[in-house]
């Protein structure tokens, strides 16, 4: 049980009809953020104080409880809903005004499914270290079915949602701030041919109008997909 140093006082309060009923005034600031007063529905003033002591053990073995769930939570649990659309992390992006599309969410939680917790899903977040991160990039990176550009971006994923973990007082620091993507070695950079182009440039290969809409505007004006995203229908002409 947890240990008390008091934090409270009683006082009476009479009744219509019976004995008056003593409240107690709780004022612990380890227990409640602000003063509590409850009705302990005792006439003794004795017995009033052993119900008052027994509801902030109460109070303090909760707070305990909870303290320990926070320090024990695990990657798995951590992650149940993080990317759902209408969860915590999308509407914290969308109150910055920042882009998060939908298809964004689903790959993200996919890749969540796939990759974060089937290796992470056991670790306590505060187990994660820097160290196991970067063994976990180097033996993806060292199997040759992992492309570099997949490998880092299950690093990303991760990253993100540690950064969220210390946003929300789980951690104090991110460990996998401290690793470096990978190399793509095999990237070979270039720019499209005119023929290429031209391909991309008939509608007719867009399964979606709105795609080649999108395709056309970017080739034309060179802006990025995220300002693509955030154009909206009054600033096109």
């Amino acid at each position: 049980m947890a240990q008390l140093n008091g934090g409270f006082s009683l006082y009476k309060r009479s009744r219509k009809s019976g004995k008056p009923v003593y409240y107690a005034k709780i004022f612990d600031p380890k227990l409640v953020e602000s003063e509590v007063r409850i009705s302990t529905g005792q006439t003794s003033k004795t017995a009033a104080a052993l119900w008052t002591q027994a509801y902030m053990e109460d109070l303090a073995n909760e707070e305990q409880r909870k303290r320990d769930e926070r320090l024990n939570i695990t990657m798995k649990k951590f992650a149940e809903g993080f990317w759902a659309h209408d969860g915590e992390y999308a509407n914290s992006r969308r109150a910055r005004l920042r882009t998060v599309s939908l298809g964004f969410l689903d790959n993200r939680a996919s890749l969540t499914k796939n990759h974060i917790i089937p290796y992470w899903g056991k670790y306590r977040l505060k187990d994660i270290t820097a160290r196991k991160v970067d063994r976990w990039v180097i033996d993806m990176a060292s199997d040759n079915r992992n492309a570099p550009a997949s490998v880092n971006q299950r690093l990303q994923v991760l990253k993100v949602m540690l950064d969220d973990a210390c946003r929300q007082e789980y951690l104090k620091e991110n460990p996998a701030q401290y690793v470096k993507p990978v190399a793509n070695k095999y990237r070979k950079k270039g720019v499209l041919s005119l023929d290429e182009v031209k391909k991309l440039l008939d509608y007719k290969i867009w399964p979606d109008y709105r795609q080649y809409a999108i395709n056309l505007l970017t080739l034309a004006t060179g802006i990025r997909i995220g300002e693509v995203r955030g154009l909206l229908v009054s600033q096109v002409q």
